[in-house]
């Protein structure tokens, strides 16, 4: 293969191992049309790059995000590119000249072009599935990573509308005729198809938690929390502080109602501080979280 080739194929793979799914590598060797020992030349190739390559219980790869999602965390492009500059502009026999250049040239600019490639892909699933949504015509999600079943497949689905900042398609799944909400994040690539829309479904009932969870049909809770667990819920769920309810209770200053469309992703919460939280109701909740888990807080 020309070095070209190559070239294309570890940008395609930087691309797909910096989004939010951990790849079998005979998943990556099937997409490539390559073999596996292929890819763990690729994968080690990249770790010579000062990419971070984690792996999964299942032997499955990506790349370690970044914090806050930054690739260059002590300069931006142009300050490396000044860097290389005054560096290039050292004496050509300078003992450290060649080997500072290497580093700047293959350690950082790599990972640069590696985050803009991901990115370059996200738009283009989100302008796939808007054209779809507008010629109102099916999308096959390539290479679709799902938290439930823990398994990368192709869907078909028919697009409704992008919800929570562009971050999710909400869509009817063709296979099992239910609406669900995909994460894009973990779709491989998008492909417009021809078949046109079946299904109108009524979503006027439809809603999204606070804990990702979604459906047509809500359930209340009420939960007490302490002032940790409330500080939590609001900065990583980003539930409006003032929606809480102060109360003068010393061990549960504040009570969160509020509706869910699962028990699973409340659940996950309240088992993540089981000592900062106390269940109030439903009864529901309260009887999924025995079933999962003993010594709950439940009143």
């Amino acid at each position: 293969m020309s070095e070209d080739k190559t070239a294309i194929r570890i940008l395609s793979l930087l691309s797909l191992l910096h989004r939010d799914i951990y790849w079998p590598v005979e998943r990556l060797a099937q997409r490539f049309g390559t073999t596996k020992r292929t890819i763990y030349r690729y994968l080690k190739d990249l770790e010579q790059m000062n990419y971070t390559i984690v792996k999964d219980e299942q032997n499955r790869y990506r790349i370690a995000a970044s914090p806050a999602g930054k690739y260059l965390p002590e300069f931006d492009p142009d300050e490396y590119i000044f860097l290389r500059e005054i560096v290039a502009s050292a004496r050509p026999d300078h003992p450290l000249r060649h080997a500072i250049l290497e580093k700047i040239n293959e350690n950082i600019q790599l990972p640069v072009i590696g985050g803009v490639v991901s990115q370059q892909v996200t738009t283009n699933i989100l302008e796939t599935i808007q054209q779809a949504m507008h010629e109102g015509v099916r999308v096959k999600l390539v290479d679709y990573y799902s938290l439930r079943s823990d398994k990368i497949s192709d869907r078909v689905i028919e697009p409704v509308k992008l919800i929570r900042g562009m971050r999710y398609i909400l869509g009817v799944d063709v296979e099992t005729a239910s609406v669900r909400q995909f994460k894009i994040d973990r779709i491989g690539g998008a492909v417009k198809l021809k078949t046109k829309m079946s299904n109108h479904p009524d979503i006027s009932d439809w809603g999204v938690d606070d804990f990702y969870m979604n459906g047509f049909k809500g359930t209340r809770v009420k939960i007490g929390l302490t002032m940790k667990a409330a500080n939590l819920l609001c900065e990583e769920y980003g539930v409006n502080p003032q929606s809480l309810k102060k109360e003068e209770n010393n061990s549960y200053p504040f009570t969160y109602e509020a509706t869910v469309y699962g028990m699973e992703g409340v659940g996950r919460f309240v088992m993540g501080l089981i000592d900062q939280v106390k269940v109030y109701g439903p009864e529901r909740l309260k009887t999924y979280l025995r079933k999962k888990y003993v010594d709950v807080n439940v009143e």
